[in-house]
């Protein structure tokens, strides 16, 4: 999937990298995703939503 360009994964920075274009040019306002988490626990789900949640906020809107 990630070959194909219908997934993504890595670093903050090179997910950014990844988003940056496609939604520079996107006409819509919104970015539908799904994130995995494997066996990590409730708490660390909530942290990891919200720190990617600011990251993209931070780096990618205007």
């Amino acid at each position: 999937m990630v070959a194909q360009g219908h997934a993504v994964m890595g670093t903050p920075e090179q997910v950014t990298e990844f988003l940056a274009e496609p939604m520079a040019t996107a006409t819509a306002s919104y970015l539908v995703c799904q994130i995995a988490f494997g066996d990590l626990t409730s708490e660390k789900m909530q942290r990891s939503v919200r720190l990617f949640g600011e990251w993209l906020t931070l780096n990618l809107c205007d």
